[in-house]
């Protein structure tokens, strides 16, 4: 009996501590799943392929928010920079929340990282004319309108 219980414990010692370590620098997105099966492996997304640009499709509450959450609270972990647009409102008080335990944790003041933009906030709003014509860019605009 005690010899089962030794080759049990260094058989578990050995698989723990042979697993790889997931790189900090990947996106976690979660598990993979194919053919609507569930593997025991994540999804991960590289730090080149992250510069690409990022579409998430899905029917109402299959997990969309929950997923872009995980993922800005990931990059906020990891100190990357990153547009979100809280099309919703409801995501800005999550991240804010992520970046206050952030700074908790580092014991260091992001603020100065961090640009905050409501859309709905009368007395802030910000608005972009893509028409407008600076003095540097205005051959561009011009060249572009059709």
């Amino acid at each position: 009996m005690r010899w089962v219980t030794k080759a049990f414990l260094e058989n578990l010692w050995h698989r723990i501590t042979s697993r790889k370590r997931r790189r900090t620098d990947e996106l976690n997105l979660g598990w993979r799943v194919t053919d609507g099966e569930i593997e025991r492996r994540p999804l991960l997304v590289s730090q080149v392929r992250r510069k690409e640009h990022l579409a998430i499709l899905g029917k109402t509450g299959t997990g969309k928010s929950s997923l872009l959450r995980s993922i800005c609270a990931q990059e906020i972990t990891a100190g990357h920079g990153f547009v979100f647009f809280d099309l919703h409102g409801d995501a800005t008080p999550f991240i804010l929340r992520r970046v206050a335990l952030e700074e908790r944790r580092a014991g260091s003041d992001l603020s100065k990282r961090l640009i905050v933009i409501d859309p709905a906030d009368p007395d802030w709003s910000v608005g972009i004319n893509v028409l407008e014509a600076l003095e540097s860019n205005s051959a561009f605009v011009e060249y572009h309108i059709i």
